[in-house]
């Protein structure tokens, strides 16, 4: 069977699931990605992953609306795997069922309208003005989308948060265990290749730094343990304002690192001694779970994560769980962990394990199948 995998926007980090999802469906499936692109070129660290069937376009409707018949034409699937209900993916791929009656399965990451919301206040939550109305992925046609979830042919959802209020089968973020694997690496070579000092501990956030993902936090937080063993290494640091802001106050004991490739994700967390995911307890925010925690415990690092949305269960055992990411909560769970190897280490252990036993992409191959049988 070929599935078409649409994404909303292939110049944007989403390919992440994106290219998860490939991986489950290569093991049976003829796979092929899709989807418009708000760049010039694809999300760089998965450029060269696929081939990508992308048009250029923004989600001004004007704009969008010349290119819905190329994009149509790029899907060749039995199947269209939409990444997202928006209308920029699961409207355009709604509407090509409608005309060549292909199934559709819409994979739910996060709660699309719940992030709209966190990043305004409920009074400004962008439900008056023209630019919110003609942007297809503004707050409006989003609302929509989600309310005909329930006309795919079948859905997936990231979280029990998302399955709860949309239902569907439950993938969670997934990873390559062959690919994330701590014995491919040497992490010690490593860490001197890199700079890192043998005698300080790192403490590492991945991805792409923003206000929500408690980051500035991060880093006052290594500013009050004012210890010379401890590095904090931010890996994904792009060339934005958040970022400067961060590198105005950033003292010698943190390192900004430039976005990597996806591939090399893994050589870096080989580095880390503690991986930190802080997001913090922002309502719309619940429907998330950072999948930096996944590449964690893949490459079996012990990790110190706020108490949100599944993160609980999906943790347990295998780092530190704080209420919420403020400077003085993230420096004292990095203190009990760096002060205490043993437990440390011991997290690492169970980390790696679970992540073998349930958040490998081979786990997810037959609950995919089964939905595509059941489709078709």
């Amino acid at each position: 069977m070929k599935v078409t995998i649409f994404s909303y926007d292939l110049s944007h980090n989403c390919l992440v699931r994106t290219h998860v999802l490939a991986q489950i469906l290569d093991e049976n499936h003829e796979v092929e990605i899709v989807g418009p692109k708000s760049e010039p070129s694809v999300w760089k660290p998965l450029r060269d992953k696929y081939e990508y069937k992308g048009i250029n376009t923004t989600s001004y409707i004007w704009d969008y609306s010349q290119h819905v018949s190329d994009l149509r034409s790029k899907i060749s699937g039995d199947v269209v795997f939409v990444r997202k209900p928006r209308a920029t993916s699961f409207g355009l791929c709604l509407l090509h069922r409608a005309v060549t009656d292909t199934p559709v399965i819409v994979d739910i990451e996060d709660w699309e309208v719940g992030l709209h919301l966190s990043y305004q206040s409920k009074l400004r939550a962008g439900l008056t003005g023209l630019p919110k109305i003609v942007d297809l992925n503004s707050i409006y046609p989003t609302l929509l989308m989600e309310r005909l979830v329930n006309r795919a042919d079948g859905v997936t959802v990231s979280n029990t948060f998302l399955q709860k209020k949309f239902g569907g089968i439950l993938i969670p973020h997934l990873r390559d265990i062959t690919e994330f694997d701590p014995d491919r690496f040497d992490a010690e070579s490593l860490r001197d290749e890199h700079g890192f000092a043998s005698d300080s501990t790192v403490i590492m956030f991945t991805g792409t730094p923003r206000p929500h993902k408690g980051v500035l936090e991060l880093v006052k937080a290594a500013q009050g343990l004012d210890r010379d063993d401890v590095t904090v290494a931010i890996v994904g640091a792009g060339d934005t304002a958040y970022v400067d802001e961060i590198e105005r106050i950033a003292g010698d004991s943190v390192r900004l690192i430039p976005p990597q490739p996806f591939n090399e994700v893994p050589k870096w967390v080989s580095m880390a001694d503690i991986v930190v995911a802080p997001q913090k307890q922002t309502e719309g925010l619940y429907g998330q779970i950072p999948a930096k925690v996944f590449d964690a415990m893949a490459m079996g690092k012990p990790i110190i994560a706020t108490s949100i949305s599944d993160l609980p269960e999906i943790i347990e055992g295998c780092g530190i769980l704080i209420d919420e990411p403020t400077p003085t909560s993230l420096r004292d769970a990095i203190a009990t962990l760096v002060d205490n190897p043993d437990t440390r280490n011991e997290y690492a252990r169970k980390a790696r394990q679970r992540a073998v036993r349930e958040f490998s992409v081979k786990s997810a191959v037959p609950a995919l199948d089964d939905l595509m049988m059941d489709i078709m």
